[in-house]
C-alpha cells in the first residue's frame, strides 16, 4: 500500500512537471517575448544614435512601460506619450491645446506594438522596415530601420497639429511647429519642431537625407548612394519649445559647431553684448532681436557656464526666451544632447 501511494505521488509530480514545462514553452509563453525582429531593431538603433550623438546619457531617455490599453511613457516634461497596440493609430504626445498626434508610415499588415528596452517597438515585415520609439524628456524620437533596398526610403508621417499651428521648414533643415499669424514678423513663434534629421547605414556613415513638407504632412526622405550598407536608421525628433511647459517660447538651439565657436569667442575675451550681437545676429525682426540681445546679454553669466559644459561634455545649448518681446526677462539657456 505504502509503495502503491509513492508511485502515485511520483507519478502526479511527473504529471505537473511536465505541464508545467509544456506551459513554459507554449505559444502563449514564447509570444509574451519581444519578436527577434523588433529587438535588433532596438539594437541597431541604440547603436545608430551612439554613433550619430555620442555615447548615451541615462537621463536622455524615459523607459516606456506597458499598461492595459497599450503603452505609455508619462513622465516626461512635455505630458504623456500614448502609444496604441495598432501600428496604424496615432502615436499622441502632450495634453490639452499643446497635445500632438504622430501617425507612421505602417501598413496594415505590420505587427502589434512590443517593449523592447524601455522602447517602443513597431515591425513591419511587408514593408521590411521597423520603427522605434524613444520617449525624451520633452519629446519623443522616432527612428525608422529600413532593412533592404526593397524598403521604403520615404517615411511620411501624419501629424495632428495643435490649433492653429502650421509645419515651417528651417533653412538647416529642421521644421518647427509655428503658431498661425505670428510669420508677419519675420520670426515665427516656435512651440516646437522636428530637429534635422540625420540617417546613418550599418558601417555609421552618413546617408543624404531630408524632409519635405505638405500640409500637416513630414515626409523624411533617405537617398542612399550605391555603397551603402543595410540596414539604415533615419531619425526625425520632435520636442516642445515652452517656458514652465505653458508660455510658448521661440527656441534657438546650437549645434556643436556653433557650441564650440561660441566657446572660443568667450575664451578669446568677446563681452556681453557682442555676444548677445553674434548669437542672434540672424534674426531678421528689429524688435524680436533687440529683445532677444536684451535678455541674452541679461543672463550672459548662465550662458557662459552652460556654453562650457556643453563645449567640455561635447553637448550642445539651447537658449528660450517667452514671445511677445514684453517678456523677454523671461530667459532660459540650459545644456542640451545635439
Amino acid at each position: 500500500m505504502g509503495k502503491s501511494l509513492k508511485s502515485v505521488v511520483r507519478a502526479a509530480a511527473l504529471v505537473t512537471m511536465s505541464a508545467v514545462t509544456v506551459a513554459m514553452w507554449s505559444p502563449v509563453a514564447i509570444a509574451a517575448a519581444p519578436d527577434r525582429t523588433a529587438v535588433d531593431a532596438a539594437r541597431v538603433t541604440a547603436d545608430a544614435i551612439e554613433v550619430v550623438m555620442g555615447a548615451e546619457d541615462d537621463l536622455a531617455s524615459v523607459s516606456i512601460t506597458l499598461n492595459e490599453g497599450g503603452a505609455a511613457a508619462t513622465s516626461t516634461a512635455a505630458g504623456p506619450i500614448g502609444l496604441p497596440q495598432d501600428p496604424t493609430a496615432a502615436i499622441t504626445l502632450g495634453t490639452g491645446s499643446m497635445a500632438i498626434g504622430l501617425t507612421l508610415p505602417a501598413s496594415d499588415i505590420a505587427d502589434e506594438l512590443e517593449i523592447v528596452d524601455g522602447d517602443a517597438v513597431y515591425v513591419d515585415q511587408g514593408a521590411e522596415t521597423s520603427y522605434v520609439i524613444d520617449a525624451l524628456p520633452a519629446g519623443l524620437r522616432v527612428a525608422s530601420v529600413i532593412e533592404s533596398p526593397r524598403s521604403p526610403h520615404q517615411m511620411t508621417y501624419k501629424l495632428d497639429l495643435p490649433k492653429g499651428t502650421s509645419l515651417v521648414p528651417n533653412l538647416d533643415g529642421s521644421v518647427a511647429v509655428v503658431l498661425d499669424g505670428t510669420l508677419d514678423s519675420g520670426v515665427g513663434v516656435t512651440i516646437g519642431g522636428f530637429d534635422r534629421p540625420w540617417a546613418i547605414d550599418a558601417n555609421g556613415r552618413t546617408v543624404e537625407t531630408y524632409y519635405q513638407v505638405a500640409g500637416s504632412a513630414l515626409t523624411q526622405v533617405v537617398a542612399p548612394g550605391s555603397d551603402v550598407s543595410y540596414p539604415l536608421v533615419a531619425d526625425p525628433s520632435y520636442s516642445y519649445c515652452t517656458v514652465s511647459g505653458v508660455i510658448p517660447a521661440v527656441c534657438v538651439k546650437y549645434n556643436r559647431t556653433d557650441t564650440a565657436r561660441f566657446w572660443s569667442l568667450i575664451a578669446g575675451g568677446i563681452g556681453a553684448a557682442a555676444f548677445a550681437a553674434e548669437v542672434f545676429s540672424f534674426l531678421p525682426n528689429f524688435a524680436l532681436k533687440a529683445a532677444c540681445k536684451a535678455a541674452v546679454a541679461a543672463f550672459y553669466g548662465a550662458l557662459l557656464i552652460n556654453i562650457r559644459i556643453a563645449y567640455e561634455t561635447n553637448r550642445c545649448f539651447r537658449v528660450r526666451f517667452s514671445f511677445p518681446p514684453i517678456f523677454s526677462a523671461i530667459g532660459y539657456s540650459q545644456v542640451v544632447n545635439c
